[in-house]
Order: C-alpha cells, then sequence, then structure tokens
C-alpha cells in the first residue's frame, strides 16, 4: 500500500487513562451494568419481528388475545407528575425532565400500557433503551401490567440491527454480515495502519509517521468520525458532530477503513446506527418505519448528534415522542452524548415538559447537598429533587494519606455492616486500589463492577473468532486468529493465505481447502463440517474440541481458562444457528465475577444503581473534577459542568448514608502528592458535616480555610439550607 499523504498536526489528545473502562465496551451502552441472558429477547413474549428477517423463532407465544390494563391499575401508587407525564394527550411530543430516584422507569412503562388503554395498537409501539437491563426491566414490569402482545422494545444498535438486516447495503455489506464488536474493530485498523517513523515500513499497511505512541488518538480520532456519522471523506459534515479540528489524512484513512470493511462484509457498532439511518430513508425503511405510530425513548439525555437524527428520522411526519431524561445526569459526552438534544428536541417538536421532582430513593440531607452543587452549573437545574424522607446521614473527613483514607472506609463499613448494600465509588480505576487493598487486609467481602470483561479473555477470544470465521467465512480477521488456534499452523503460513485470499477475491478457508499442507487443510474441513452443524451449543464445543483451544486450556495451569470456555458453552444453549448466537453475544456482553460483599465501582459504572451506604473517596482536585488546561474556555466550562454532573450521580446514589472524604496526599504513579480538597466539596456543602473540624471550631484551634468549615456568628459550622 501506498503511504498516505499526511501533512496535518495531530491535535491534543484526549487523557485516556480518565476515561472509565466502561466506555470500551458497546457504545451507546453501560454494558458493564447489563447481565448476559441469551434469552432475554424472547422470554417476555412473541415478537411478529423476528420472523421478517429470516431469524430464529420465538420458544413460545404470549394469547394472541390483546390484554391492556385498566387505567386504575396502570395509574396505581403514581403521584400527581407521574400521572400528568403517562396521561398526556395520545398525540404529540413530550419531554418528561425526571429526576434521579423520581421513578423514569414506571412512568415510562405506564405510558405504554396507557396508550394501549386508549386503543394504540401495540404493535406500533417502538421503544428504545441503552443497556439491555432498562429494556429487560421495560418488558417485566409491562408483563406484569399485564399488556399483550409486547411493543417492540430494544436497544438503539439492537433496532439498528435490525434494520440492517433489512437493507444491509445502506452499511455498504451483503446479507450474511457479521458485526465487529469493539476489539475486532480495533483489530481490523491495526491491520491496515502502522504508526511509527522508526519502524520498518509494511507493504501490506498505510504509513503513519509519526511517533508509535501516537497511535491510539489517531485511531481514536478516525472512529469518532464514524460516530458522528461521517462514513467517506466525501461526506457533508456541517451539520454532523465533528471536531473542525480533524486532520484530513484522518478523513483518508477512514476510507481506507470503509472499503476493507465493506469487502470483508463487516460492520462496526456505529455503522447500527449510521448504517439504519440511510436504510430509514430508503422507500424500504420508510414503508417499516410506518408501522410505527409512537416512539418511546429512554435516557434521552445520552443521545448523540446521529441518534437524535435516527429518532427524527424514524418518526419522520409522525412526531408521537414520549422521552424521559434528566440534563443533569448526562455525563457520556465520551461516548457522543450531547446533553443539550433535551433542549433541542422540546424546541425541535414543540414538546410538552413535565419535571418529575419527588425522590423515592434519598433522604433530604442528601438531596440537598445534590441540589446545591448542580446549582452551580450555568443552565442550573429547573427541577428541585424533594423527599418526605428526613433519613439519609451525611458524613465528611479528612486524612492525611490515601492509605490512611482507604483503612478509615474499610474500618467504617466493618462496623456498619449490610456489605451488599454498600458500594464505594470513584472517579477513575486508580483510586480503587488503596481501597481493594484496605478491604483485603480487613477480610471485606468485595468485587469490582467489570474488573474483567469475560470476552477480553483470550480464550473467549478464541472461541469467538472461531465462531465468527464460521459464520463469515470472508472475515479475515478471525481467521487469522481462529487459524492460529490449530497446532502447526504459523504466523507467516496465515499471512501468506490471508495475502492470497485477498489477491484472488476469494475466502482464506477456500485457500486452506487446497492447501499442500495437511493441517492447514484441516482448517477448512472443520469449519466446514461445523457451519452446518446444529444447535450452536454442538457447534460451539465441537470448534474448540477439534481446533485444539478446549485442550491448551485444561493443559493450562490456570483453571479458569476452561471455567471460561465452558461458560462460553452454556451461552450457546438454546440456540438453533450459529449466527443467531453470535449476534446475541457481540450486542450483550457478560461482565464477569462474584457479586458478593461490597460494590466497587466507577462513578460511570454505577449510574442507574443505588445502595443504602455509598462512600465517595478521593474527593481531590485532578480526580474529580478531572479537568485538564484548555485554551478553548467554552470547552473547558463544558468539562467542567460535565464532571459537576458526574459527582451529582454519585451523590444521589446513596439512600441512607453518604461517606465523603479525602487526602491531603496521594500515591500517583508511586510518588506521593500533595492533594487539595475537590471544590465540589464546597459547592455541595459536604464539608459542613465534618464532625472533626465542627470540633476543631469548638475549640477555637482553626480556621474556616484548614478546616473547610462554614462559620456561623455562634462559632459553629453552619447547617446547610436547601
Amino acid at each position: 500500500m501506498d503511504a498516505l499523504d499526511i501533512q496535518d498536526e495531530i491535535p491534543e489528545p484526549p487523557v485516556w487513562d480518565d476515561i472509565p473502562i466502561e466506555s470500551y465496551a458497546e457504545m451507546g451502552a453501560s454494558a458493564s451494568q447489563d447481565e448476559y441472558d441469551p434469552n432475554y429477547s424472547r422470554q417476555d413474549g412473541y415478537d411478529p419481528y423476528y420472523g421478517e428477517w429470516g431469524e430464529q423463532e420465538p420458544r413460545f407465544k404470549l394469547s394472541d388475545v390483546k390484554s391492556i390494563p385498566s387505567e386504575s391499575v396502570i395509574m396505581d401508587g403514581m403521584n400527581p407528575a407521574q400521572v400528568a407525564a403517562i396521561s398526556l394527550p395520545v398525540h404529540g411530543a413530550a419531554m418528561v425532565i425526571a429526576g434521579a430516584g423520581t421513578g423514569k422507569t414506571a412512568v415510562l412503562t405506564r405510558r405504554i400500557a396507557w396508550l394501549c388503554s386508549k386503543g394504540v395498537d401495540p404493535m406500533g409501539i417502538m421503544a428504545v433503551t441503552f443497556t439491555n437491563k432498562a429494556a429487560r426491566e421495560m418488558k417485566e414490569r409491562l408483563a406484569k401490567l399485564g399488556v399483550s402482545p409486547m411493543p417492540m422494545m430494544g436497544t438503539f444498535h439492537s433496532v439498528g440491527l435490525r434494520i440492517l438486516k433489512m437493507c444491509p447495503e445502506a452499511a455498504g455489506v451483503k446479507p450474511g454480515f457479521t458485526v465487529m464488536d469493539e476489539s475486532d474493530t480495533q483489530s481490523l485498523w491495526r491491520r491496515l495502519f502502522v504508526v511509527g517513523k522508526d519502524q520498518t515500513p509494511d507493504p501490506k499497511r498505510h504509513q503513519l509517521p509519526y511517533k508509535s505512541e501516537d497511535a491510539k488518538k489517531i485511531c481514536g480520532m478516525m472512529f469518532a468520525l464514524k460516530e458522528a456519522g461521517v462514513r467517506h471523506s466525501t461526506d457533508k459534515i456541517s451539520d454532523l458532530a465533528v471536531e473542525p479540528d480533524t486532520p484530513a489524512f484522518v478523513y483518508k484513512m477512514l476510507d481506507v477503513y470503509e472499503a476493507e470493511r465493506c469487502r470483508l462484509n463487516l460492520v462496526d457498532f456505529s455503522d447500527l446506527i449510521s448504517g439504519s439511518l440511510v436504510a430509514l430513508q430508503s422507500d424500504k425503511g420508510r414503508d417499516w418505519s410506518q408501522k410505527f405510530t409512537h416512539l418511546l425513548v429512554d435516557e434521552f439525555q445520552d443521545t448523540s448528534a446521529l441518534q437524535f437524527k435516527w429518532i427524527d428520522q424514524m418518526m419522520s411526519d409522525r412526531e408521537n415522542i414520549f422521552c424521559v431524561g434528566d440534563d443533569c445526569q448526562s455525563i457520556y459526552s465520551f461516548r457522543g452524548a450531547v446533553v443539550e438534544n433535551v433542549g433541542r428536541f422540546v424546541r425541535k417538536f414543540d414538546a410538552t415538559e413535565i419535571l418529575l421532582e419527588q425522590n423515592y430513593r434519598c433522604g433530604t440531607d442528601i438531596l440537598n447537598a445534590a441540589n446545591k452543587l448542580i446549582a452551580n452549573n450555568r443552565s442550573g437545574d429547573r427541577k428541585r429533587l424533594w423527599a418526605d424522607s428526613d433519613a439519609g446521614q451525611i458524613e465528611f473527613k479528612s486524612y492525611d494519606r490515601d492509605n490512611e483514607e482507604a483503612w478509615g472506609i474499610a474500618h467504617q463499613i466493618k462496623s456498619r455492616g449490610n456489605l451488599e448494600r454498600t458500594a464505594v465509588l470513584v472517579r477513575t480505576r486508580a483510586a480503587m486500589l488503596p481501597v481493594t487493598k484496605a478491604l483485603r487486609e480487613n477480610n471485606i467481602l468485595y468485587h469490582v463492577v467489570g474488573a474483567q470483561d469475560f470476552f477480553d479473555r483470550k480464550e473467549i477470544r478464541d472461541a469467538m473468532s472461531l465462531v465468527r470465521l464460521s459464520v463469515n467465512q470472508m472475515d479475515t480477521l478471525s481467521f487469522a486468529r481462529a487459524a492460529a488456534i490449530f497446532n502447526g499452523v504459523g504466523k507467516t503460513v496465515i499471512d501468506r493465505i490471508v495475502t492470497e485470499a485477498k489477491d484472488r477475491g476469494i475466502s482464506p478457508l477456500s485457500v486452506c481447502a487446497s492447501h499442500k499442507n495437511e493441517k492447514v487443510r484441516a482448517i477448512a474441513t472443520t469449519i466446514d463440517i461445523l457451519t452446518a452443524s446444529s444447535p450452536a451449543l454442538n457447534s460451539v464445543t465441537r470448534l474448540a474440541q477439534w481446533s485444539g483451544l478446549e485442550a491448551s486450556c485444561l493443559e493450562d495451569e490456570d483453571e479458569s481458562r476452561i471455567k471460561n470456555l465452558r461458560d462460553f458453552y452454556a451461552m450457546a444453549g438454546g440456540f438453533s444457528t450459529l449466527g443467531h448466537f453470535l449476534e446475541e453475544i457481540t450486542l450483550f456482553a457478560e461482565k464477569r465475577g462474584k457479586t458478593d460483599g461490597v460494590t466497587i465501582s466507577t462513578i460511570h459504572g454505577a449510574k442507574g444503581l443505588e445502595w443504602d451506604m455509598v462512600y465517595l473517596p478521593a474527593l481531590t482536585q485532578g480526580h474529580i473534577p478531572a479537568i485538564r488546561e484548555r485554551e478553548d474556555q467554552e470547552k473547558a466550562f463544558e468539562e467542567m459542568e460535565e464532571e459537576r454532573r458526574l459527582m451529582y450521580v454519585a451523590i444521589t446514589r446513596a439512600k441512607h448514608g453518604l461517606y465523603a472524604s479525602f487526602s491531603k496526599t496521594r500515591m500517583v504513579h508511586g510518588e506521593i502528592m500533595a492533594a487539595s480538597r475537590s471544590i465540589f466539596v464546597k459547592e455541595s456543602g459536604l464539608h459542613l458535616y465534618d464532625k472533626d473540624a465542627q470540633r476543631k471550631a469548638s475549640n477555637g484551634r482553626d480556621n474556616y480555610e484548614n478546616s473547610g468549615a462554614d462559620y456561623s456568628r455562634s462559632g459553629s459550622p453552619a447547617r446547610m439550607r436547601g
């Protein structure tokens, strides 16, 4: 390949270490919170849309007779604001601003039931979410309400996949395409491009003459274009969320990547949105979307600019769109979320707005701290959360060192008990280390959310490559990994096979079938035999056994490898074909690990969850808010406001108790560094709950600057007012 003509300078990259691990999972979804259930989309009832594209038939059907709950059942237990939202006119757009813990899921599901009670056909209703967990919960609630048949419900990506299966040409592929996960997408990029001036030129890859450490940020820039909906360098980008300083060579890279992706008959996760949007603009796509008279959107504050267009196109001339979201909980800009979409939707569709402010989760003091904090954002907060309960105690404490802080938290947890209802939330994973160490040393059981992604384990990635190759024999990425599993097949041979297949325009397995090496021919024989077999469980098991993957796991001293592989076998149970099994596990990732004891999580990973007791350590500048110097002041303000929203989310995870803390020094990259208290502590009023500072103030031994206390005229810390 010829080297790309690169003249542009690379802009300042993002701070990758500050991006939580969850963001590298399924885009648009909080994968770390999803429990894997391969049958979730079939277990709640018959979905007639499955049959249209030849997918696996559901295991059972609910009654074909429609079941609609009464209005009294629908409104049972709802407060006046919730009732007002649920019973809005059947036609028209609505935006329900639902604060933390105000019952948004109940409102969304009961709105669907209410529409059905007013004569709307359930099969004309679509609800889209960001996580599989949310979709399952909504289905379960509708089933309990007695709604039948079940409306179409799923994530943006799963609905997008259905649309692309109907119109694959919209993504530049043919029927039978394979969906790449995040890791596969990165692998394809690495096979196409090589970064590093000092590296030996590779004629098979485009040479990017920059330092090798720039590879990740260059790759990130290209995929940012895809997430914004740019698919070719010739696309008009004036109305897309594209960084204006993106170098020209990145667009050229995109053309190379897209050409190879289409040739291999692959789609990535961004294609599920951008491709399905293109499909919806076709005659076939418009006819399909016309089946739906109403669209409901969960977590609207997390939508991207592209998803906003998707929603608009899906409903086109109908505009019966009911959205639920909270702009104060918009914390996913690194995934493309645009908080301004909330106001933009209201203006574009002249939508009715309803505020849900009664909180059923937190105590009054905790809500007051959250309200006071978020009021510091420029837009403030139009709603003000309130609760009937006075429960919800707050404590704030300062420590000299982070290990002392961690031990203090461990002591508190041990004395309070109730481990399963306790969480420690941090801004980045680095801040987890002192806490987990202290918990282990105090024999306190805990688990880290998303600590080890099951699908990132080598044995599972190997098994996935075998399955992917069986489904799509043109997938050279999967072939390269799968072929390496077979004994006696080396990298040199594999590279030659891939090159020959590309030159001849055939699949690598076709090359293997006529290869002089018997062990290479065995690859094609194995895949061909097992591709035709069913059910999926038999195929997956035999693929692992015949390729030698299972034997290598058994020989390994790490017993978890064979356990993981057998768990993978179990996941295939119940699927009639490898293709359907592959779709499910690509879209829906499982996070492994026990869930006993204290939960340790990033704040991003904790969104949507709640605990009786929440600990917030490391409340220091640089950790939260995690900000960096920027010349663009507007960008700096936006980043600070999102960090404040992140802190707001953290505070509102606590039901009965909140223990916040910081340490004056922290261990950073092996060095003890001085740390200053986060500005969010004072903005939220958390410092007013510092008992040590109160005692020092009463003894006259400290001042405001040292203690962080807010002195009243009486000389004791002033009580925070709501």
